[in-house]
């Protein structure tokens, strides 16, 4: 990971942190790769962009500074 989510909920043992983790094992188990990951996280998220009022939140860092 090349940077720790800063927001509650996200930390080590939160139950969001352990879903995705499942996931990406059972992504790894199908044999994918990390740029099929990506690819796949990359699209769920394009799928779910909020408005952009909703993401004018304080300590939001926004959709355009995603490093994947």
């Amino acid at each position: 990971m090349t940077r720790s989510p800063v927001r509650p909920g996200t930390e080590d043992g939160s139950p969001l942190r352990a879903g995705l983790a499942e996931w990406v094992a059972r992504a790894r188990s199908a044999w994918l790769g990390r740029d099929d990951v990506l690819a796949l996280v990359t699209a769920a998220l394009d799928a779910h962009k909020r408005p952009a009022a909703a993401r004018a939140r304080p300590g939001d860092r926004g959709e355009e500074q995603e490093d994947a």
